[in-house]
This record gives structure tokens, sequence and C-alpha cells, in this order.
């Protein structure tokens, strides 16, 4: 995941695509933050110690490639 902080809110994007999660929250609300972009299908994994999400699009892709 790329957090990009724009006038100290952080912004989402897809490690994978350009695709960026479509609310902005305050910095005080990161936990809920990270909570809607799971429940908008977006994909947390922790790989070799760094984070890294996948938008719902990339996500499924990734996923059809393993069956």
């Amino acid at each position: 995941m790329t957090l990009i902080r724009d006038d100290r809110q952080p912004q989402v994007t897809c490690d994978t695509c350009p695709a960026s999660f479509r609310h902005i929250y305050p910095e005080a609300e990161f936990l809920d933050l990270m909570t809607d972009i799971q429940s908008d299908g977006w994909r947390p994994r922790k790989v070799a110690g760094a984070w890294h999400h996948t938008c719902p699009d990339c996500s499924k892709t990734a996923e059809r490639r393993l069956l």
C-alpha cells in the first residue's frame, strides 16, 4: 500500500495499479480507513515486513491466476 499524505490526510493507493481508495480520512481515523478499505474489497498482506495492499480489481486478477 502506498500512503500519500495530502494535507496530513492519508490516501491509499494500490501497489499493483494506479487505483486509489475513493475516500480520504483524517490522520486520526487511520484505523477506520483500514477497516473500510478491507470492507470495500482491498486486500492487505504483509510481505517481508512491509505492508502491501491491492485494489479489488487487482485482487480478483491475482486470485484468478492462482486457479
